[in-house]
């Protein structure tokens, strides 16, 4: 696949290869032709792909600020740490309730990358998984199987409204690319 992925949606980054084979297989004459485009070499058919031009090559970003690069970097911390405590403790928990927690690590990124790419719905949506995991790290038993005392709890709720607060202050909410503040 030679085409720019243009986009920051991790999920998108993994599946746009598939939507693209999709689309091939649909375009291909016959059944023999659909099932090459799958399981034949890169190209299909013994064609040659594309050259990859570096010079042609054009990074793709978008118009943001620096406070929602910076509150996205600090969520794929934070992100990245949760995911590493879930991993150290999978095998301890309910698997009900790692998949709560793999889920809410996952929406994370899907809600970074649409905030990176000035998504309309990127702040809504992340400002509803901040409340869905703090009200998770509240009012669960424990948290990775550990459990927090109130004032550690009054912690999260805290540090969750600081991360409200910079989200709003930071991120677009309305057309694609528009910056609040710089």
């Amino acid at each position: 696949m030679r085409t720019p992925l243009r986009a920051f949606n991790p999920v998108w980054g993994n599946l746009h290869v598939y939507t693209e084979l999709w689309r091939a297989s649909m375009a291909a004459k016959g059944i023999k032709a659909m099932l090459a485009v799958w399981l034949g070499p890169p190209g299909g058919g013994g064609k040659t792909p594309a050259a990859f031009v570096p010079t042609a090559f054009t990074r793709f970003s978008t118009p943001r600020s620096k406070g929602v690069d910076a509150y996205v970097v600090a969520q794929y911390a934070i992100g990245n740490l949760a995911l590493v405590a879930l991993l150290i403790q999978i095998g301890k928990l309910a698997s009900s309730e790692a998949l709560v927690w793999g889920v809410l690590i996952a929406s994370g990124l899907l809600t970074q990358g649409a905030l990176l790419e000035g998504a309309r719905w990127a702040r809504a949506a992340e400002t509803a998984r901040l409340v869905v995991v703090c009200g998770a790290d509240v009012m669960a038993p424990s948290v990775f199987g550990v459990a927090f005392t109130a004032p550690e709890r009054i912690g999260f709720v805290l540090t969750a409204t600081m991360f409200l607060i910079w989200l709003w202050r930071f991120a677009p909410s309305g057309d694609r690319g528009h910056l609040v503040r710089a």
